[in-house]
This record gives C-alpha cells, sequence and structure tokens, in this order.
C-alpha cells in the first residue's frame, strides 16, 4: 500500500455493527451458551450458502462455460460471496475476543477452540477456492484500466465544456451580467480546467501502476479505500470494491452544496470517466465555544451517521426509481475513531429546479422558462418519485424547488427528488417528532398544530403524529408545482422575496392555517394543469389527492 496521503480502510457491514454484536455474544455467553453451541446456527444459517455460492461460481468459471457467464456477473457474484466469508471471519473473531474476555483467560478450553478452529479453516479453504474467479475478474479489470489516461482527458474534456455550456448561458442570458463578468468567471474556471490538465498526468503516474495491487487488495479484503491529501495532487482519491476510482475535488467551482455536516463534492470516476456527486462528512473542528462533554460530542456525532445512514438506506430502497435521486454506493470509514459515512450519487448537470425558476420569477427572464414539454415530463417524473416514496411507508418532509435535482439533456430532461435528511418511516415516531420541516413549504395542517405551542408536550407530540401522512409531502410537491406551472411563488413566499425579508414562523403559521378551499388566484384557472394543483393543494388534508391519485390527474391535464 502506498505511503502518500493519510489512508482509511472501509469497514465491514459487520464492523459497523460491532458494538452490537459484541453485546448479543456476550450475553449469550455469560448465559452459559458455548461458542460450540453458538456456531451450528452459523453453520445452517450462513456456511452452507457460502459452500453453495463457492461452488456454483467454480462452474461458471470452467473453460467450458467461462464465455456463458457475463463477467459483470460473475464479478457481483465473486464480490458477494467474498464478502460473507470476510464476515464471518471478523464474527469468529468478535466471538473469540468476547470469549477471552468472559472467561478472564487467553487460553480457550481445547473442545471450543477445536470447533472454532474447524469453521475458521473451512472459511480460509473456501476462500482459496475462489482464487480462479479472482484472477478472471483481475483480468477484467486490467482490460477496463487499459485506455484510462484517455478516459481522464475525455471526462476532464466534457467537465469543461459543459461548465461552460451553462455558465455562459446563465451568466449573458439569464442574469444579463454583461461580458465582462462572463470572461472573469470564464478566466478562472479556464485557470482551474488547464491545472487539472497539467495534474492529470501525475494523477496517472500515481494511480495507474497501482491499480493491480489495489484491485486485488479490495477484492480479496472486499474494502475499499480512502486516500485523503495526496500529496501534490488536486484532488482525494476513493477506490471502491467495485473497482472504482474517484478523484474527488475540494476546491473552488466542485463544491456542489454544504450542509451542516456534510458536503457535496463534484468527483470523476475512473475507468468509467463519468461525472459523480460525492457526499461525505464536514470534519468537525474542536472549539473551544463547545461546553458539551466529550460524551455528549461523541454522541451528537453518533447521531449524524445514524441519520445519514438512514438516508442511505432509504435511497438503496428507492434505488432506480425514475424521479429519485440515484445513489451509487455508499461506504464507511473509520476515521479520528468516529464512523464517517461517504455516498456517490450520479450528477445533475442542471442543478436544482429553483436555479430554473428564479430566473423567469424575479428578473422575469422569458427565455429561462422550461418547455411544456419539458415542464410535463418534470410533473411526471416527481409524482412517480413521490408515489414510489410514500409507497416505501417514508415521509420526505422537505420537499422544495432546491431539493429537485435537474438533468435536462438526458433523456429528454428529468427531474429527481433528492436530499433525504429530513425523512422519516411513519412509523418511526421518534424521529418524525425529533427532526423539523421548512415552514414556507409546510402544509396547514402542520401549522395548525403550532398556533398554540404553549399546550403541554405530549399533546402537540401526540397531535404531530396524528398529521404526519403522505399528504404533507403531496401538498409541498403542489406548492413547487405551482411555482413551475405559474412561474410565481405563493403569495407568503413571493413576500419574502419581494421584501428581502424573513417572515417568522409565529406569523407565517396563522397564515397557512387559515387558507380556505378554493384560495388559489383566480388567474390560474386558465392553466391545463389547474385540476392537478386543486387537489394537491386542497388545505383539508382528508380532500387532498394521494400522489396516485395526482398521477392519475396529471394523464388527463393537458396540453
Amino acid at each position: 500500500m502506498p505511503p502518500e496521503g493519510q489512508i482509511y480502510f472501509e469497514l465491514l457491514q459487520i464492523e459497523i455493527n460491532a458494538a452490537h454484536i459484541r453485546h448479543v455474544l456476550k450475553s449469550q455467553l455469560k448465559k452459559g451458551i458455548s461458542p460450540s453451541q453458538i456456531i451450528p446456527a452459523i453453520e445452517k444459517d450462513s456456511l452452507q450458502k457460502i459452500r453453495n455460492s463457492v461452488s456454483a461460481l467454480l462452474l461458471t468459471i470452467q473453460p467450458s462455460k467461462v464465455l456463458k457467464k457475463d463477467l459483470n456477473e460473475l464479478e457481483a457474484e465473486y464480490i458477494k460471496v467474498r464478502s460473507a466469508i470476510n464476515e464471518t471471519l471478523k464474527w469468529l473473531e468478535y466471538l473469540i475476543a468476547v470469549y477471552r474476555q468472559v472467561l478472564s483467560t487467553d487460553t480457550l478450553p481445547e473442545g471450543e477452540s477445536n470447533v472454532i478452529h474447524n469453521l475458521e479453516a473451512e472459511l480460509f479453504e473456501l476462500q482459496k477456492k475462489l482464487d480462479p474467479a479472482l484472477k478472471a475478474v483481475l483480468k477484467k479489470r486490467a482490460e477496463e484500466n487499459r485506455d484510462i489516461g484517455g478516459i481522464l482527458q475525455r471526462a476532464i474534456n466534457h467537465m469543461e465544456k459543459e461548465t461552460f455550456v451553462r455558465t455562459k448561458k446563465i451568466v449573458l442570458k439569464y442574469e444579463k451580467s454583461g461580458k465582462e463578468k462572463y470572461d472573469l468567471i470564464q478566466s478562472t474556471f479556464t485557470r482551474f480546467f488547464n491545472n487539472l490538465r497539467a495534474h492529470s498526468d501525475k494523477i496517472l503516474s500515481f494511480i495507474q501502476p497501482k491499480l493491480p495491487e489495489w484491485n486485488e487488495m479490495v477484492l480479496s479484503s472486499t474494502k475499499g479505500f480512502f486516500i485523503e491529501a495526496v500529496p501534490d495532487l488536486p484532488c482525494s482519491i476513493l477506490f471502491t470494491v467495485q473497482g472504482k476510482c474517484y478523484l474527488i475535488f475540494e476546491n473552488v467551482g466542485h463544491f456542489l452544496g454544504v450542509g451542516v455536516y456534510k458536503v457535496v463534492l463534484r468527483s470523476i470516476c475512473l475507468p468509467q470517466g463519468a461525472i459523480r456527486a460525492l457526499i461525505k462528512p464536514i470534519k468537525a473542528i474542536a472549539s473551544s465555544d463547545d461546553k458539551n462533554s466529550p460524551e455528549v460530542q461523541r454522541a451528537k456525532k453518533a447521531k449524524q451517521f445514524d441519520d445519514m445512514w438512514l438516508e442511505a438506506n432509504m435511497l438503496m430502497k428507492l434505488k432506480n426509481t425514475k424521479g429519485i435521486v440515484e445513489m451509487d454506493e455508499r461506504m464507511v470509514f473509520e476515521i479520528d475513531g468516529e464512523k464517517n459515512l461517504f455516498l456517490t450519487e450520479e450528477y445533475y448537470w442542471d442543478g436544482t429546479l429553483w436555479d430554473y425558476l428564479k430566473y423567469p420569477i424575479y428578473n422575469k427572464i422569458e427565455s429561462a422558462k422550461l418547455s411544456k414539454k419539458k415542464q410535463r415530463k418534470i410533473l411526471f417524473d416527481l409524482l412517480t418519485g413521490l408515489a414510489a416514496i410514500n409507497k416505501n411507508q417514508i415521509v420526505h418532509r422537505d420537499i422544495k424547488p432546491d431539493n429537485i435535482l435537474m438533468d435536462l439533456k438526458k433523456s429528454g430532461g428529468r427531474a429527481v427528488i433528492a436530499d433525504f435528511h429530513l425523512s422519516a418511516y411513519l412509523h418511526d415516531k421518534d424521529r418524525i417528532l425529533n427532526s423539523g420541516f421548512l415552514p414556507e413549504w409546510a402544509a396547514p395542517e402542520c401549522a395548525k398544530i403550532h398556533l398554540h405551542p404553549d399546550r403541554p408536550k405530549d399533546e402537540l407530540s401526540n397531535d404531530y403524529l396524528s398529521i404526519t401522512s403522505d399528504k404533507l409531502d403531496i401538498w409541498s410537491m403542489g406548492l413547487v408545482f405551482y411555482a413551475l406551472i405559474a412561474y410565481e411563488l405563493p403569495f407568503w413566499v413571493q413576500r419574502e422575496a419581494e421584501q428581502n425579508i424573513t417572515i417568522e414562523a409565529e406569523e407565517l403559521f396563522p397564515i397557512l392555517a387559515h387558507l380556505k378551499k378554493g384560495w388559489l388566484p383566480e388567474h390560474l384557472k386558465s392553466s391545463p394543469y389547474f385540476p392537478l394543483l386543486e387537489k394537491m393543494l386542497e388545505p383539508d388534508p382528508q380532500d387532498r389527492c394521494t400522489a396516485i391519485e395526482a398521477l392519475q390527474i396529471l394523464n388527463k391535464c393537458g396540453p
């Protein structure tokens, strides 16, 4: 492994849950249940599946059959079974450590030691049997990486072209800032891309000779790794078990978004040459102003990880769903004693929906408006995504134009719902009660509850749980559609924008709580989408449509 930069290795799934697994094992062993009694259950549940998978995999790489098996499928199956072996070996390691702790000795009883040794020996033997499959996968990856230099150059060229096209359109056409400002911005980007090209040879000379070693290492350990702050390179490196090498740029022009706890960065994924969004936690910096104890600080960091992990789980459940941001991979690293979750997502070149609404709404730039065809496609995509969210018993709770990502060139234009950091499963009462919402885009039933915040806490909690349903998201999405269809904002949001003020929640809640049926402006009735807006923006949630019903209404709407 190269010494350059700070290196962190990915945690296996079992290592992420190590504390819980150790606790369960300790509880069993303290009750007098011995390893020889625990292991048969593992053999029955996991080991037999591993044996069968290894046998099936070996059959596919026999000389007479190797061409019949798709190499991508072979690679995925190899990673799956090798991960299962490594996870089981790690479980055995925990079992031995906890058993020694319970016995207060390093020497295990002979009978128990033999049972553990036999399982361990079989797992190592199964690992060895996978060598032919490992060689086949390594050969496949070597072929994929053969033109990695050309792939990197084409990715940089594509990134530069797309950046300039969008910058020119926004600065000159929409903002009308003049050629002087555009030339200044263009000059900044030109210097960056020229610098990136100048460094591309250094990047390649760093990673290319190491790719065979890296691939063999991640395929054997089923752990990726993260190299932070590589000297003399303009990027960090994330290398995954799937053989993807992400070049992560943490400089001007590549910050896509920054939250309280995480940052979104642009990256190049090799050998595919794809541009991807990478999400990683912001490194916590100790502050003398933080009066919390170390235990409280650790608990806060643990909760941040748990929240990101839940968000990633939701995205995995919604994977390959139209209208939902596409997550590629998630990896967990232990950095400075804390678990850190990294996510990679598809990159959406056109930014957020708000980027396309603000110019016609604020600056009255007619040319910035989306075509009717793209407008309708966006409505369909977002309702399809929302229907999937609701079907999975999830409530998003933060739907707004800033959380809608756009890619208008791909597949005739598309839009996806992103940022699930406030989302909750409908059965998760604790999360529902302990996560907030944005008042401007919240439904009237939320506002009504907050009209009298001095009520007993239990009463407020029960009321909030009672109104939490998919209808909250329907209202918020209805407001997004209002802005997209009419190119204007609801009057309470418009007032904030025009007067450049923030309406306090105490003032906003009475406005929302007292909205009546038929509150939509009269001029919207001429829109072919008025029936859709009317049903999505019913103040009474009982009268409000579901996402599926909204799709049915959309299909009946013109043009």
